[in-house]
């Protein structure tokens, strides 16, 4: 098993993690052996900062995942994670975040480039629309547009696999350089949130927090 600790000390995009990745072994299913099985751990506040990285990347373009992207939409990750860290290891006490300087060189590189307005900007913008009212154990398909912020979901049920792999074929086909194009097996909608927020920009509570920090200079 190898272990991989970003959680005490972050990468230097700001990403806090532990990663567990094991190699895989079985008597009964040998064809598997030696594919390897990762685990990430994340708090929850690490894992707001993950989700509100990978919104800034799908709904801009900018690889941020990838190391790449923006100067500007980089630092502002970075300096997000250093004033989050700080705020889980003092759990939350507003004082002793207050005059830290984690919490002014956010407040300050926010002031100058206004990344989380744009954040805020891209939550109100983007909307989803889903075409049907099923809800449960099947296969959903999504269409992401970032030009206009649009998710478009369809869902079909477990019996019509073969349809919604024809229609993800075709618009696969069909896409736009703005579009992302994902078919996939869930057992319910609110499953499919849970595993794509990006995709629903579920970055309230990751918004919510920042703009408090904000107030408090």
């Amino acid at each position: 098993m190898l272990k991989v600790r970003y959680h005490k000390t972050p990468k230097t995009d700001g990403y806090r993690c532990y990663h567990m990745v094991y190699s895989y072994f079985s008597d009964r299913s040998p064809k598997y052996n030696g594919l390897f099985i990762e685990i990430q751990i994340r708090t929850h506040i690490q894992h707001m900062w993950a989700t509100a990285v990978e919104t800034m990347d799908t709904f801009t373009g900018d690889p941020l995942k990838l190391g790449q992207g923006s100067d500007e939409n980089r630092e502002f990750f970075v300096r997000a994670s250093k004033l989050l860290q700080l705020y889980e290891e003092t759990n939350g006490e507003w004082g002793e975040i207050k005059g830290s300087k984690e919490l002014e060189n956010f407040v300050d590189f926010n002031g100058s480039f206004q990344i989380l307005e744009k954040l805020i900007s891209i939550k109100k913008a983007a909307e989803y629309v889903q075409n049907d009212d099923a809800k449960g154990q099947g296969y959903y398909l999504m269409i992401l547009n970032r030009d206009t912020g649009t998710l478009n979901v369809s869902s079909y049920s477990k019996r019509k696999l073969e349809q919604a792999t024809e229609a993800y074929d075709e618009l696969e086909k069909m896409k736009g350089e703005s579009e992302d194009v994902v078919l996939v097996s869930t057992t319910s909608f609110n499953t499919l949130k849970q595993a794509y927020p990006n995709y629903f920009v579920d970055i309230q509570e990751f918004l919510t927090l920042m703009q408090r920090f904000t107030t408090l200079q």
